[in-house]
């Protein structure tokens, strides 16, 4: 159970989303606290771009991590890998409508995860 300012909240499923997440989601891993590894397309309208909002990190630096890509899986390019709740922010794509969230939990021992949510912004 995470508890922030005015927020406390814990995720009922402990699998992957189905569906890609929609702007303004919410967006918390698999059973929140606990850890399962995931992918996230975060995709906006066409001619716009991704703005992730990392809200919350926890993670073990040594082995649990979000990575961040441009564009779809098939043809993604690398943008940062986020280790500590220190990276947390604003990360926006340079060109695409795609971003690419994938959760690694390594050990996720006494860890919360992370909370995120994107929207589509013009260039």
């Amino acid at each position: 159970r995470c508890q922030g300012k005015l927020l406390a909240y814990t995720a009922t499923n402990n699998e992957c989303p189905s569906e890609p997440p929609k702007e303004g989601d919410l967006i918390v891993n698999p059973g929140f606290p606990p850890s399962i590894p995931c992918d996230y397309a975060l995709v906006v309208s066409s001619g716009q771009l991704v703005e992730l909002n990392i809200e919350f990190l926890e993670a073990n630096e040594c082995c649990d991590y979000l990575e961040i890509f441009e564009g779809p899986i098939a043809s993604m390019n690398h943008l940062m890998e986020i280790r500590t709740g220190t990276d947390t922010g604003i990360i926006t794509t340079k060109t695409s409508n795609v971003m690419t969230v994938t959760w690694v939990p390594g050990g996720a021992v006494d860890v919360r995860g992370f909370k995120m949510t994107f929207k589509g912004i013009d260039p």
